[in-house]
């Protein structure tokens, strides 16, 4: 071949391969070019936002800097980073104007260069060499290093309002209010713990965390009997439920505004399986008899719930306690088995239809009736203790994440402690809210006119339930601990959500009522407490809004699994990181008894309208304003928009109700 040939031969290989270079997609030639396209405007974004801030922080919010926009796959990423890094200020509210304060000033600095710098070593392309790795190593410890080096101060406040340092209220535990010192450890850990969290969420090729799962659900237990206000000890700071306090509550997210959408336990356990409210998964009373008998609890179709869409999934799931109410209904004795509920690879459920004798019960176990407390002595939680712990630890040996249901009998009827824990709370402090034995009902339903208002006889028995539920729930109180324990011994406690909640609240008085299912906050509010320090990493109190026909989709979406079609419930997955975007504004109430206490109500986040559909009267009131709900504003005219605004939303909420055939 001449060397003219090969001249001519060699170019038009060139201009071949530059054909083919032009003609493949982008994509194609570089695999990683979009998503390094993508990450690269994420860091421009970033950082730009950064020098805005700070600028802000230095000038005031009126100062001219242009942010540059985040590409649209990470703008909630580029949201929840910014917020984290400055809190409140993002931008300031006013300018700094003190150099008394340049130490704060340098740890915001560092704070923002620390999770900026965290979120651009996730997203860079990783490399396999061992050199590479120890680079990234070495770089996340000088990032820390920084904190570490500049944030060893005193949160402070200025003349106008700026207090530095400011972060997210995620991390808000680990740097106070001003005059507290920052606890720098703890800050490092719980930003670069949300960080990687979600990272890992944006990035659609990475698998669901599918974490292991505990829930335990006390029944009839109220908001307020796990903290400080029913302190064993007059005068005294000590909670009612010590480990749920130290071991949940101050290491996870307390949810204030917590409810359950029926009031009493059937119902609302069939919503917690289910994710839909009472009027749809037709629960509607504990046991149905006559033409109730399709609406009981004993007719409550369980194919479908948490268990099964888990177990699909591939979780191994345990259910330990108290089922749903009418449960021993559901087979004939005599000729059929016990029914165990599909979805569940362990189950011990109690063989009640009614109340649990915490002290002479049996148990359905994998289909054997079981009894306890004949022969030797046993406590209904105990007892439930035992086998959660001894499921929790099996579960741990096996590859598969793990649903562990505790539904404890306590505190409800009969009002039995544990023989340990008789007296407990014989010297708590006397309990009358504004709302105890209310003496002017004029403006309440008839039902509640017709209660007998507050005897020396009354009182001792409101006394007497308080205190006696109060010290069923130091038995749930170890179990609880128990069971955290068992989880940090085998290494898995940042593995796993721990769920604390309660299926209704329980009158204590209020209102002159003794019990359940009524439409106040005493009857609908309940604890809700969760524990997972890979999403949480600090405690805090959430504000927003749940309602137990959330737990189903929340478990849905921890597991992986897409949510079910026409669900109710709304995963507060996001609440727990406070990253949520659209928090819920209402829920449906609903209580269907035959008698007069039967209502359908909505419930906003001031506001709560309630309709008898058998007496046809209806309650308004101001929450924001009358949180003891004695003031009934339905008749009064100044309110009639209010009241017409809430009509129309329950009808919304609860279609079909003109036609209730009850």
């Amino acid at each position: 071949m001449s060397t003219h040939q090969y001249r001519v031969s060699a170019g038009a290989a060139l201009l071949f391969l530059a054909l083919l270079l032009i003609a493949t997609p982008a994509s194609a030639r570089h695999p990683h070019q979009r998503a390094d396209s993508g990450r690269r405007g994420l860091i421009k974004a970033l950082e730009s936002a950064r020098r805005c801030h700070f600028r802000a922080l230095l000038l005031g919010p009126d100062s001219r800097c242009s942010v540059k926009p985040p590409p649209r796959r990470y703008a909630e990423l580029y949201e929840d980073v910014l917020a984290l890094a400055f809190g409140a200020n993002a931008p300031p509210a006013a300018p700094l104007s003190e150099w008394r304060m340049y130490r704060q000033w340098r740890c915001q600095i560092a704070i923002d260069r620390a999770v900026t710098r965290r979120v651009i070593d996730e997203l860079r392309p990783r490399r396999r060499h061992s050199r590479s790795r120890k680079r990234a190593r070495r770089a996340k410890l000088r990032r820390m290093a920084g904190i570490e080096r500049h944030c060893d101060v005193e949160v402070l406040a200025s003349r106008r309002g700026v207090v530095l340092p400011s972060v997210g209220e995620q991390c808000h535990a680990a740097v106070g209010a001003p005059g507290s010192h920052i606890d720098v450890p703890s800050l490092t850990r719980c930003l670069d713990t949300l960080v990687a969290t979600w990272i890992e969420r944006t990035m659609p090729s990475r698998p669901a965390r599918r974490p292991n799962i505990v829930v335990i659900l006390a029944d009839d237990q109220r908001y307020d009997a796990i903290d400080a206000t029913h302190s064993p000890q007059a005068g005294s700071e000590v909670p009612a439920m010590p480990a749920v306090m130290d071991r949940l509550a101050n290491e996870g997210i307390s949810f204030s505004n917590a409810f359950v959408n029926t009031p009493i336990c059937g119902p609302s356990r069939a919503s917690f399986f289910t994710g839909l409210y009472a009027v749809n998964h037709e629960v509607l009373r504990n046991v149905g008899t006559g033409s109730w008998a399709p609406f009981g609890g004993n007719n409550f179709d369980d194919s479908t719930t948490i268990a099964t869409w888990l177990q699909e999934a591939g979780y191994y799931t345990g259910f330990f306690g108290k089922y749903i109410n009418g449960y021993s209904m559901r087979w004939d004795p005599a000729v059929e088995a016990p029914y165990v509920p599909p979805g569940w690879d362990v189950f011990s459920a109690f063989n009640a239809s009614f109340s649990v004798d915490h002290e002479i019960f049996s148990m359905v176990e994998n289909g054997d009736i079981v009894e306890y407390g004949r022969g030797e002595a046993a406590y209904s939680t105990d007892v439930l203790a035992d086998q959660a712990f001894e499921f929790i630890a099996q579960a741990a040996r096996s590859d598969r994440p793990f649903l562990a249901y505790v539904s404890t009998a306590a505190p409800h009827f009969p009002w039995t402690p544990a023989p340990r824990h008789v007296g407990s709370f014989a010297a708590a402090a006397n309990w009358q809210p504004a709302n105890f034995f209310e003496s002017d009902v004029s403006d309440k339903p008839r039902w509640v006119q017709n209660l007998a208002p507050l005897t020396w006889l009354k009182g001792l028995a409101a006394r007497s339930l308080r205190q006696e539920q109060l010290a069923m729930g130091l038995s749930i109180d170890e179990l609880v601990g128990r069971l955290l324990d068992q989880l940090d011994e085998l290494g898995i406690g940042d593995d796993t959500v721990v769920i604390y909640t309660s299926d209704n609240g329980q009158g204590w008085g209020e209102h002159r009522w003794l019990s359940k299912g009524c439409a106040w906050e005493e009857c609908s509010r309940v604890p809700l407490i969760v524990r997972y320090p890979k999403l949480a990493p600090m405690p805090r109190v959430e504000q927003s809004m749940v309602v137990n026909v959330d737990l189903a989709t929340t478990l849905a979406e921890f597991a992986g699994i897409p949510q079910p079609p026409g669900l109710d419930g709304r995963s507060f997955v996001r609440n727990l990181d406070a990253t949520a975007r659209d928090a819920r504004s209402d829920f449906l109430l609903e209580s269907h008894p035959a008698s007069a206490l039967a209502h359908v109500g909505v419930r906003s986040s001031d506001w709560k309208y309630v309709f008898y559909y058998r007496t046809f009267e209806e309650e308004l009131y101001d929450l924001a304003n009358d949180p003891a709900e004695l003031h009934n504003l339905a008749d009064d005219p100044a309110h009639a928009a209010r009241l017409s605004e809430m009509s129309t939303l329950l009808n919304e909420r609860w279609p079909g109700g003109a036609n209730w055939p009850f």
